[in-house]
């Protein structure tokens, strides 16, 4: 019973309120949890301490931010502490998430940031700045449009070039085609031959030899077909050297 209500010696007692001395925030705790564990040792212990004296412990245990923007003289209550602490560590959660303003983030001019050249610098050390990082990622991307773009002009120039190219080699092929032998090349087989040209109403020998061969033959002394006079048998005396 005397360990559970905390009930010993003066000697014990002290070591135990230096030991809730040496108890503080920790830096991933959440302070409603530091207060409510150390705010149940310190009921627990028999005489019990005043609520000043409970608020001096528990003020100065929490993490040196929360310090600063709690004010301790303004507390009666162990309540009053719980609520401002908590509210000010929403505070320091909420301020971890500003960003930066960009000068042209915005096309508005009345919601234009204007940096002041005489402003001065300083940063919270609760607060990280990305102005750095943001303005590494907005020239990065400068850089890699420029590149593309530049890539594009140079493709699309060395498809110009080819094609002038093709033009022109096509180009001189058909004038190489025309000015052969100083005329169209279907100009030289339009001439007539040359027999055609000095003789045209000749027939060709071909058909003359036809014509030769399909004339009849007579006898020029009686009439004797497919005979000549000298080889007809009745007009050469061929008949007479027969008998």
């Amino acid at each position: 019973m005397a360990r559970k209500t905390f009930g010993m010696d003066q000697y014990t007692y002290q070591q135990l309120l230096e030991q809730i001395r040496r108890r503080t925030q920790g830096r991933n705790e959440k302070v409603a949890q530091y207060i409510i564990d150390l705010q149940s040792t310190l009921n627990k212990l028999r005489p019990q301490l005043d609520i000043q004296t409970q608020l001096d412990y528990l003020h100065g245990g929490m993490l040196p931010e929360l310090q600063k923007m709690v004010r301790r003289k303004c507390l009666r209550f162990v309540d009053d502490l719980f609520d401002e602490a908590v509210e000010a560590e929403n505070t320091i959660i909420r301020a971890e998430q500003y960003r930066a303003p960009i000068q042209d983030e915005t096309v508005w001019p009345e919601l234009r940031y204007q940096a002041d050249k005489n402003e001065s610098s300083y940063k919270l050390a609760a607060m990280p700045d990305h102005k750095e990082e943001i303005t590494s990622l907005i020239k990065s991307q400068i850089e890699v449009t420029q590149l593309l773009t530049n890539s594009i002009r140079e493709s699309e120039k060395r498809q110009a070039e080819a094609l002038q190219q093709i033009s022109k080699s096509i180009t001189e092929l058909q004038m190489q085609k025309v000015g052969f032998a100083g005329k169209p090349e279907g100009q030289k087989n339009a001439q007539p031959p040359k027999n055609a040209e000095h003789n045209p109403t000749k027939q060709p020998s071909s058909m003359n030899s036809k014509s030769k061969k399909t004339k009849e033959i007579y006898c020029y002394g009686c009439g004797a077909q497919n005979v000549f006079k000298k080889n007809c048998p009745k007009c050469s005396g061929n008949a007479e050297s027969r008998e």
